[in-house]
C-alpha cells in the first residue's frame, strides 16, 4: 500500500505587518514546506493538522485556512493547505528543524514545489 503525504505551510502574520511562512529545514534539502504522511482513518486536512498539534505543539484554535490547492514534488501530487495565524497568538518556539521566514528567502521553495493554480499569500 502506497504511503500518501500531505503538504502544509503557516503564514505568521506580524505585528509589524511583515509575513513569515512555517519553513521544515532538512538534511537531504536545504529547506522545505511540512511534510507528512496521511495516517490511516484521517484525512489529509486531520493528518496535517494533527501533526501540527503533535510535533510542532501549535495550538490550533488559533490557526485559520486560508488556502487549498495541489503541489507536485518529484512528480507527486500532494494536497497542499495554507493556514495563517497571527503573532501572539501562536508559539514562536519550534523544535530546531523548523523555522519562521520571510517570503523572499524562499524562492527556492517555491521552485522546488510545482503549484497547481494560484494561491492567495
Amino acid at each position: 500500500m502506497a504511503v500518501h503525504k500531505v503538504a502544509g505551510t503557516i503564514i505568521l502574520n506580524e505585528e509589524t505587518g511583515r509575513n513569515k511562512f512555517l519553513i521544515q529545514h532538512d538534511q537531504t534539502v536545504s529547506e522545505k514546506f511540512a511534510v507528512t504522511d496521511i495516517e490511516e482513518g484521517y484525512t489529509a486536512l486531520g493528518s496535517l493538522l494533527s501533526f501540527f498539534k503533535e510535533e510542532l505543539e501549535l495550538d490550533l484554535k488559533n490557526l485559520s485556512l486560508i488556502e487549498l490547492t495541489n503541489v507536485k514534488v518529484a512528480s507527486v501530487n500532494l494536497p497542499f493547505f495554507v493556514f495563517e495565524g497571527n503573532e501572539g497568538e501562536l508559539t514562536t518556539n519550534l523544535p530546531e528543524d523548523y523555522s519562521w521566514e520571510f517570503a523572499d528567502k524562499l524562492s527556492h521553495v517555491f521552485q522546488r514545489f510545482e503549484i497547481d493554480g494560484v494561491p492567495y499569500f
